[in-house]
């Protein structure tokens, strides 16, 4: 399934894109980093 997440470079939206693409979903973030981090996306 394809999925937009907003807010996805924050902690509670990284875990999440973390979670649904091991689940081998086709994920998309979107963040402005006015709170979020980059490297709460960075590959594990």
């Amino acid at each position: 399934m394809r999925i937009l997440v907003t807010g996805g470079a924050g902690m509670i939206g990284s875990n999440l894109v973390k979670t649904l693409i091991s689940q081998n979903h086709d994920v998309t973030v979107v963040d402005n980093y006015w709170r979020g981090k980059l490297n709460y996306l960075k590959n594990d």
